[in-house]
């Protein structure tokens, strides 16, 4: 990438990190903090761009206008179509040759969202277009010379439905285009004429959207256009009467943003810079790239986008500027163009498009190379990297070392391995960058080998060291003064870990860690040797790392394990043992911090050990990984920020680490970092809470307060349908009439039981790490965490009603809780359904009865034949005889009234029901029609026979009545809140307790409704289907039954009318 710094006036510097503090948008979200070191305010933001083209499935790679819909779905326009794109996926949109309800032109200019979703579409040559989201097809408006109320022109560049739901389109040498909201397809013309001003400034319309007061502002080629929407009335404004011929006169305007923190004012893209509009005097300044009268490519911009965290950046889009960044309160671009040795460059210096999208991703289109998506958040990564054709750049090699001076310049070590080593000094005085080389022949030049090791004492003498030795350095000579400790000691290997820090409680005292540790006294240039060797330790262990308490002791991570020096006392912490999962994870330690937060415990990194947290008082240790989110469990170095989160280096980016929430955030290229490899050494906190990090490719500097987190939840999408493995398309015959978006719920087959929802999360910072959850209501018991996978699919699911849903969170984590739903109902095939049960209940009713007549029958024709043996005998019996087979009949009725007593049915039948479910009430309801009522003579309740009782048929707010009187059947499984499916009101029950469950069947025989069969329970939803249907055929027996009973009551009447 190639970032050029350009100036409109001449203004003081600035801080880069300072430049990058937003306001709170509810998009994105930073805090103030102070700025980076004045040696790096003039280093451009560094921006890595994600570039999507063809390979990624872009039909075409002239991005001509980009847009965002109110579902989250991103739209492009080219000249091979049109773009529908979710940050995973694109769905095209072509002219088809004889395909009426195509796009009637695949170059599109212009894109813009109807009031009800649909979308229009401004086409070269082929008009205007929209797009039914339904459908999926296109009504097409054309320009018809014979018809005045026709779009003006076939060329068609911008299309937009204002409040009021008019429609404006304006083309290219056909001035704007008006559809009434209250006349559809009837356009509107409004023409340029030069000498009038009540027209338009210009005939070529590239853009218009509506003001702060609600007019219609329009840019031209010919300055801009204000229309008050009401009355079509037409101001010019920095209109040229003078115009020349040229698309790149300084009043073609192509696009403006109204700040909706400062309503007067516009800001506008034009042929010639950047125009500042007073919106009520009119008055403007003219912002340029390069200050240039005559025309110049590096000042034409296409189009203005706000920042989306920061109120005082603009970025510009322009043919062969590329993208550029603009600070309102200081005046300064910086621009971004292609470099070919970058890859992660803008692609393309013509830039032609910008959006913002909901996320806080802004994307670049491009004449010739398709789409770039960046993280604006990405400019609080300032990086200090080498340019091999620019001396003021830092050294080449790897960053071993990194300090910054009391003099505000920043001290970067670095190695090139065979080339040699150099010490870069970006000075914070003059903002000059010097660099200094070991010389073998000049014993004042700096040591040889790399540099670790950074100090000043009180006097503000500066010291530096390494493998060559440990030496004090004059900063004004660039020499060295005296080499207070060197190589020729023997210990040039164990020099190659040198760390200093300042003792705790005398700044004047230097600890040194190599070889065991020194403390040099500075007043007197003395050394004083600490011995680390211990019972436990044999040999004086190499000391890698030093920190200072805040407590007075010194810490110090060694290959022995931690050590905890407190004034003559030297104490091992914790050493690593591989048979004590107990200890610290490695002895190759490459980093040790303690937050002032916890005093007495420290944190430490190291060899694939991850992040280790030794409280240094009771000896725990407890270990993060990868496991927990660490983004690497090798790290390299480890420092504190002011707000007490940690944050490490190593070959996977870096990681913060929230201690009291025990979180990991991770950054890496797509955050805007220019490596994943930092680098043991490169680790240093500087002024103002500044981290800075060494890498293989230079260093990363960052205040982590102005590290912008996307605080926006994704929007989320279905995105496809299929039944069987098979999409669904919409259609009217289709089990989906609407688009999946406008689908509340699905009802499917019993053998359509295999369904796959596809979804997407429209979060488009870092896409690929949006992560997902999903569930089936009435089939998953849980939320199923399905990481990035976009996809779910349920097989052989039984008939029933089921709802699905998903949420999503954005790469920060961030989560969209309540997601979205739809329906899911499975009809049962024809064997499960209630009206099969009935068939079943009948025919079972039927077969009893069948049979029941079959025995009857044949013990008749038995009685019959029996009858006919003493036909005989019977003839000669007397009329005394004949009184007794009255007697006797009248006897078997009676028996037979015994036996099928209401009672005994009653008993019998609540004996069956009672042994196959929860008949906590039961009883039998039977008609009396004399008295127009149901009469319960015998209902049990948990075991007890309740006194006799009726239910008058004129009391509609009885279950039972409503069940006889409508031959319906009546089930609740809680009466409470579902009685009112049935009944206008509740009244408690006349005799025993209110039950929660309850059933009422009609008993019907012979089409003859004779009462009433009752099972009620006291828990809610106790009876299933089946009991139901259990219970159905049981009252089927009960209705023969009572019929019986009644024949045989009649019976006993008829007997005792023969007596008399």
């Amino acid at each position: 990438m190639v970032a050029n710094n350009f100036r409109y006036r001449l203004t003081s510097a600035f801080a880069l990190l300072a430049c990058a503090v937003v306001v709170s948008t509810g998009t994105l979200h930073a805090q103030e903090n102070p700025a980076l070191p004045s040696p790096l305010a003039n280093e451009a933001p560094t921006l890595r761009f994600e570039q999507i083209a063809q390979e990624q499935g872009l039909e075409q790679v002239s991005a001509n206008t980009i847009m965002q819909d109110r579902q989250g779905f991103i739209w492009i326009g080219t000249q091979g179509g049109l773009h529908r794109y979710d940050g995973i996926d694109f769905k095209v949109y072509k002219a088809i040759p004889f395909d009426t309800t195509s796009l009637s032109g695949s170059w599109v200019w212009g894109v813009s969202e109807a009031s009800n979703g649909d979308i229009w579409v401004a086409t070269e040559n082929g008009g205007l277009n929209r797009l039914d989201r339904a459908s999926g097809t296109f009504t097409h408006y054309r320009h018809d010379p014979d018809d005045s109320t026709s779009i003006s022109s076939d060329r068609v560049f911008f299309p937009y439905e204002d409040s009021r739901g008019n429609l404006w389109a304006g083309t290219l040498g056909g001035g704007l285009n008006k559809i009434p909201y209250d006349r559809p397809g009837k356009f509107v013309r409004f023409d340029h004429v030069h000498d009038d001003s009540a027209t338009l400034s210009g005939r070529f319309v590239f853009w218009m959207t509506e003001g702060p007061e609600g007019d219609l502002w329009v840019s031209t080629s010919n300055g801009l256009s204000r229309i008050d929407i009401e009355t079509d009335e037409i101001a010019r404004i920095l209109f040229n009467p003078d115009m020349r011929a040229g698309y790149g006169w300084s009043v073609n305007i192509l696009h403006g943003y109204f700040p909706p923190n400062d309503p007067g004012i516009g800001w506008f893209a034009s042929g010639k810079g950047l125009i500042r509009l007073d919106l009520d005097t009119y008055e403007h300044e003219l912002f340029q790239v390069v200050e240039d009268e005559t025309l110049n490519s590096e000042n034409f911009f296409h189009q203005v986008m706000p920042d989306p965290g920061s109120s005082d950046v603009l970025w510009l889009a322009g043919p062969s500027t590329g993208l550029a960044r603009f600070e309102i309160s200081s005046g300064r671009f910086t621009s971004y163009r292609n470099d070919p040795a970058d890859p992660n460059s803008l692609s393309d210096n013509q830039a032609t498009s910008l959006l913002t999208d909901n996320s806080g991703s802004i994307w670049v289109g491009t004449a010739n190379a398709g789409i770039n998506r960046f993280n604006p958040g990405a400019v609080n990564f300032v990086h200090l990297r080498n340019d091999p054709e620019d001396d003021q750049s830092l050294a080449p090699g790897i960053v071993w070392g990194l300090s910054e001076d009391s003099e505000g310049s920043i001290w970067v070590s670095t190695d090139t391995g065979a080339a040699g080593d150099y010490l870069t000094r970006f000075d914070g005085q003059s903002g000059k960058v010097i660099r200094y080389r070991p010389d073998r022949e000049d014993p004042t030049s700096i040591p040889g080998g790399s540099l670790y090791a950074f100090a000043e004492d009180t006097r503000e003498r500066f010291y530096i060291g390494g493998r060559g030795g440990f030496v004090r350095f004059n900063r004004q000579t660039g020499k060295t003064e005296k080499f207070m400790w060197t190589s020729a000691s023997g210990e040039a290997e164990r020099l190659r870990g040198m760390t200093v820090v300042n003792d705790p409680d005398d700044p004047d005292l230097l600890w040194l860690g190599f070889a065991g540790i020194r403390i040099l006294d500075t007043r007197t240039d003395t050394f004083r040797h600490i011995s680390l060797a211990t019972d436990s330790v044999e040999a004086e262990p190499t000391v890698f790392k030093l920190e200072a308490g805040v407590n007075g002791s010194v810490f110090a991570a060694t290959s022995s394990g931690v050590f905890e020096i407190d004034g003559d006392s030297v104490r091992l912490v914790s050493s690593y043992d591989v048979t004590d999962s107990t200890t610290i994870g490695t002895n190759g330690l490459q980093g040790i911090v303690e937050r002032p937060q916890e005093p007495g415990v420290v944190w430490l990194v190291g060899d694939t050990s991850g992040l280790n947290r030794l409280d240094t008082k009771t000896g725990i240790v407890t270990r993060y990984t990868e496991d927990d989110g660490l983004s690497g469990d090798s790290q390299y170095g480890i420092l504190a920020d002011d707000a007490g989160t940690l944050w490490m280096g190593g070959s996977h980016g870096i990681s913060n680490f929230d201690p009291e929430t025990e979180t990991f955030r991770n950054y890496g290229l797509d955050d805007g970092l220019m490596s994943l490899e930092y680098n043991y050494g490169g680790f240093f906190k500087g002024s103002g809470g500044v981290l800075y990090l060494g890498s293989v490719d230079g260093v990363t500097a960052f205040s982590p307060e102005k590290l912008r987190i996307s605080e926006t939840a994704p929007q989320i999408a279905l995105t496809d349908f299929k039944i069987h493995n098979k999409s669904i398309d919409v259609g009217a015959s289709s089990v989906l009439t609407r688009p999946l978006a406008e689908t509340e719920s699905i009802t499917l087959v019993h053998d359509q039981d295999e369904v796959t929802f596809n979804f997407v999360a429209l979060h488009y910072a870092n896409p690929e790490k949006n992560t997902y959850a999903y569930m089936l209501e009435g089939h998953d018991p849980d939320w199923i965490y399905s990481g990035q996978q976009r996809s779910a699919t349920y097989t052989n699911l039984p008939h029933g009603d089921y709802t699905f849903r998903v949420k999503a969170a954005n790469a920060d984590d961030v989560w969209n809780e309540e997601g979205i739903s739809i329906g899911l109902t499975i009809t049962p095939p024809w064997w499960f359904t209630w009206w099969a049960y009935g068939l079943y209940a009948i025919v079972l009713g039927l077969g009893i009865f069948a049979v029941d007549r079959f025995q009857r029958r044949r013990l008749r024709i038995k009685e019959m034949e029996r009858s006919q043996l003493r036909e005989v005998e019977l003839r000669a019996q007397s009329e005394n005889q004949r009184r007794e087979d009255a007697e006797r009949l009248s006897e078997m009725g009676r028996a037979i009234t015994s036996t099928l007593s209401t009672r005994e049915i009653i008993d019998t039948v609540y004996e069956q029901v009672n042994a196959m479910t929860d008949a906590a009430v039961f009883g039998i309801g039977i008609y009396d029609e004399e008295h127009n009522r149901i009469d319960f003579p015998a209902t049990k309740e948990k075991g007890q026979t309740l006194p006799w009782f009726s239910n008058s048929l004129d009391d509609p707010s009885r279950p039972a009545v409503w069940c006889f009187k409508n031959r319906k059947e009546f089930v609740v499984g809680d009466y409470e809140t579902e009685y009112e499916k049935y009944l206008p009101a509740t009244k408690t029950p006349i005799a025993g307790d209110a039950a929660s469950s309850i059933i009422y069947l009609p008993l019907i025989h012979q089409d003859k409704a004779v009462g009433v069969i009752t099972t009620q329970s006291f828990q809610k939803d106790a009876y299933s289907d089946y009991d139901v249907s259990v219970l159905r055929t049981l009252a089927a027996y009960a209705a023969i039954a009572i019929d019986n009973a009644a024949a045989y009551r009649k019976l006993g009447k008829t007997l005792k009318d023969l007596q008399t």
